[in-house]
């Protein structure tokens, strides 16, 4: 499969807000809930708050599978990006303040210092696609900074 087309298609589908199931492990059982989700380069980035549960998982253990209606599922390892207002998120902050305008200025409270940023840099996933279960190795697909 076409490495440009993978990633057209996975623009396609997540380069907005999407609903995603994000599943982590809490006391060796899987805990799963639905979230808002933003895929850019090889990434989901999600707003949310350290205190909450998945942080807590997270935490624990930054492995984390997820899934979407959009017949696709993966793996990958969850970032603790920090505070939406750090300078190294100012330009992810604005992207996401527009990415999630119903909810942002509404839900989000950048003056809680626990308000965090999210990212799920994917390892793997399958897609299906026009009929074909497409295995992703997104490790080969983009270079992660460090």
């Amino acid at each position: 499969m076409d490495i440009t087309l993978i990633k057209e298609e996975m623009n396609e589908r997540f380069h907005k807000d999407t609903a995603i199931a994000l599943a982590t492990l809490r006391n060796n059982l899987p805990e799963c809930r639905f979230i808002d989700g933003y895929y850019k380069e090889g990434s989901f980035y999600v707003v949310t708050h350290q205190k909450s549960g998945k942080m807590i998982d997270i935490y624990q253990n930054n492995h984390v599978s997820i899934a979407s209606e959009q017949w696709f599922q993966a793996h990958g390892v969850a970032i603790d990006l920090g505070h939406p207002l750090k300078e190294e998120n100012l330009s992810l902050r604005e992207e996401l303040r527009t990415v999630f305008s119903s909810f942002y200025g509404e839900h989000v409270d950048e003056s809680d210092p626990h308000t965090n940023f999210l990212q799920i840099k994917l390892t793997d996933a399958i897609l299906f696609w026009k009929g074909q279960k497409i295995q992703i190795d997104f490790r080969k697909l983009f270079t992660y900074p460090t």
